[in-house]
């Protein structure tokens, strides 16, 4: 029957749709996955201003067209002075080399927050899903995080030895 494949099992790297040739992407699919893991020793920050992270940009292309984008990320962080400490992570994205941002999501100052006296070591953690960002396919994307901290105390922990990560963020394109 002419139009019609049966297939018990198939290894396939692409499907090209019949009238284009362009690629297929079936909506609500991860189209790709792109990360950083590091540990960079960022020093301390005695600000409550908006901390970029460069270390952890995720850069990707596109290969969808309004496509959302599910975003995780984590960094730990440490108190200078075992005074009351909070923490927020945000991330936002810039496209083709540009040098502005737009946000997804701010940091608040108290995301992860504790009032007490003694010393804080914090995993800070955001997972969120962007929503269609209207962004053509083959869009050169940058995803930047930042970081908050309300009592202008923070500074970076560098772990406890052995395989360890300070700082990680992966980028999910979802197809729509």
């Amino acid at each position: 029957m002419p139009g019609i494949l049966r297939v018990d099992q198939a290894n396939v790297d692409y499907i090209y749709a019949k009238s284009s040739g362009a690629g297929v992407y079936i909506p609500g699919h991860i189209l790709q996955v792109k990360n950083t893991n590091a540990n960079y020793g960022w020093g301390s920050w005695g600000s409550q201003a908006e901390m970029d992270m460069s270390w952890m940009d995720v850069s990707l292309t596109t290969r969808g067209t309004n496509s959302s984008f599910f975003i995780s990320a984590q960094f730990s962080v440490d108190d200078t002075n075992s005074a009351a400490f909070g923490v927020g992570l945000g991330v936002k994205y810039t496209t083709n080399g540009g040098s502005s941002y737009t946000v997804i999501r701010y940091p608040a100052l108290h995301e992860n927050y504790d009032s007490g006296g003694i010393d804080h070591y914090v995993v800070s953690m955001m997972n969120i899903n962007s929503g269609p960002l209207g962004i053509a396919a083959g869009t050169s994307v940058v995803f930047r995080c930042s970081a908050r901290f309300n009592n202008s105390n923070a500074q970076h922990f560098g772990g406890n030895g052995g395989t360890y990560y300070a700082q990680m963020h992966t980028v999910m394109e979802i197809g729509t």
